[in-house]
């Protein structure tokens, strides 16, 4: 059922030297299997790249001195209205997994699939400086 929700890319040359098997992880782990990267994505990919993002953006502002981000999604909202280009607006594609069963299709603005679409840290944190 894995390979439903990933796939797998050769090892990157700069990698080989390492004579361990890492199995489809980035790390050391002997009990993985035959050598290879896993590409993931989804929910299991972007929260703790958002939380990450997050985090950084409160760094940045206790620093400044500005007030901190807090709840988050009523500040992304906010972000979205008055500065769109804060998100990559995902406009094809959809969250099917299976070829029987269909949620939601991307489409301009914001959709079920992809939401306010992707955030572009960069561009969000100047936000939180107005």
């Amino acid at each position: 059922m894995a390979e439903v929700f990933a796939h797998t890319v050769a090892r990157p040359t700069w990698h080989s030297d390492d004579e361990r098997d890492h199995g489809p992880r980035a790390i050391v782990d002997p009990d993985a299997g035959p050598r290879s990267w896993l590409i993931d994505g989804g929910t299991s990919a972007a929260a703790p790249l958002v939380a990450g993002m997050i985090a950084l953006w409160d760094q940045q502002a206790k620093q400044s001195g500005l007030p901190r981000p807090g709840f988050v999604p009523p500040l992304l909202y906010s972000i979205a209205h008055h500065a769109p280009g804060s998100f990559l607006d995902i406009t094809t594609g959809g969250n099917s997994v299976f070829a029987n069963v269909s949620c939601c299709a991307a489409t301009p603005g914001f959709d079920m699939a992809s939401g306010l679409g992707s955030p572009l840290a960069n561009q969000i944190v100047t936000q939180l400086h107005h």
